[in-house]
């Protein structure tokens, strides 16, 4: 049975807020933020990949349709009543208002968790309300066939499987980046974009947290923390050195994302920065796993609470972070960044936490009333 880890809820609050802290630098007084917020997604895919590949091994004695049903009994209990009741509000919203223009066309992709396919499209249109989706559609493909990986390949035929993913979406962030940028109509950030939205371009990252379990790395490396900071030391050189070479073309190279510019397809950054960053969030998952009854940062109860509600975090908080600055606008005077962003932050995660007390909650108390083991699992989803 495998044990709760509070750090691990500390860790997700890490990567909400970063994402957060992403999207607020684009606004006018976001000064606060950070170009390499972003990164705050890949942390939730390296985790997602360890939590319901260790889930999966669990159940995996069990008969396979019981498998199968209880597995996406259990998922579509805890996203799809959040998602899809978000996406019933911003329709509401398109057919009332017609606002924004350009919603309609992509509510079949959003609807189907395809909308990552979108930024292939030439004539693709931002907006705050739904383009931050792109990550859930992502990780709902990865729940399509994850699965049944997990339960018809043995031990070592997932270890082998899980090797040559990590091999094989390096080399197809080669080759489909070389596309994109010689035989596409899109336009370099675009490319980048679209490449980075791209299922292919992350399954190494849901399977290098699932290395963690299957090769039982918790167990084979007690002491990783030397495996850390070796990959620190190796992501900060080659983030550096990017950060140098970009910042030499680019007059206005936003120093904040540390050498890592969202997208970035200078020097090949779409090929070995997802790779590198994969490893360190793995290795920092393996660290935190080893030291599971530590006390620190990420165990406060807070950081613990905005991890537990941080789906909600970031389903909400780029359409409350558009509202807020609408108000900000309308401020007579000014107020520091940072002091806003706090504001804004302590309202997203207020109604965060009113949406899982008051709403999630009502379906996740059914995820044990069907498909129930004798000795189910307590570890959180």
């Amino acid at each position: 049975m495998a044990q709760y880890v509070r750090s691990l809820d500390g860790i997700r609050a890490i990567a909400v807020i970063l994402v957060m802290l992403f999207h607020y630098r684009i606004y006018d007084f976001g000064s606060a933020g950070v170009g390499v917020g972003w990164i705050g997604v890949q942390l939730f895919f390296v985790l997602s990949g360890f939590l319901i590949t260790r889930i999966l091994l669990e159940d995996k004695h069990t008969d396979f349709k019981f498998y199968l049903k209880r597995f996406y009994w259990r998922r579509s209990l805890r996203i799809f009543p959040l998602y899809f009741g978000y996406l019933a509000a911003i329709s509401l919203l398109f057919f009332a208002t017609r606002q924004p223009s350009f919603l309609g066309d992509m509510l079949p992709f959003l609807y189907t968790y395809t909308f990552n396919f979108t930024r292939l499209f030439p004539d693709w249109q931002h907006s705050p309300l739904y383009t931050h989706l792109w990550s859930l559609s992502v990780e709902e493909q990865f729940y399509l066939f994850w699965p049944f990986l997990i339960y018809m390949c043995s031990q070592k035929q997932l270890k082998v499987a899980i090797i040559i993913i990590l091999i094989g979406c390096f080399i197809f962030r080669f080759g489909f980046g070389y596309y994109l940028l010689h035989y596409s109509n899109l336009h370099t950030e675009a490319a980048g974009e679209a490449l980075y939205w791209f299922t292919l371009s992350h399954l190494d990252a849901f399977a290098i947290g699932g290395a963690i379990p299957v090769f039982r790395l918790h167990e084979k490396i007690p002491k990783p923390g030397k495996w850390l900071i070796g990959s620190v030391v190796v992501l900060a050189m080659a983030c550096g050195l990017n950060a140098w070479a970009l910042s030499g073309h680019q007059p206005n190279f936003d120093f904040s994302s540390l050498g890592l510019p969202i997208g970035g397809m200078g020097y090949k950054q779409y090929v070995w920065s997802y790779t590198l960053l994969n490893t360190f969030f793995a290795l920092l998952v393996l660290y935190l796993l080893t030291r599971k009854n530590s006390k620190g940062f990420l165990t406060h109860p807070i950081m613990v609470s905005i991890g537990r509600v941080s789906y909600g975090i970031y389903l909400f908080h780029w359409a409350i972070l558009a509202a807020f600055s609408v108000l900000v606008e309308k401020l007579p005077f000014i107020v520091p960044s940072i002091i806003l962003f706090v504001t804004y932050f302590l309202i997203v995660y207020g109604v965060a936490l009113l949406s899982f007390n008051y709403y999630e909650k009502i379906f996740l108390k059914l995820k044990d009333h069907v498909f129930t083991k004798k000795k189910d699992s307590k570890a959180p989803l």
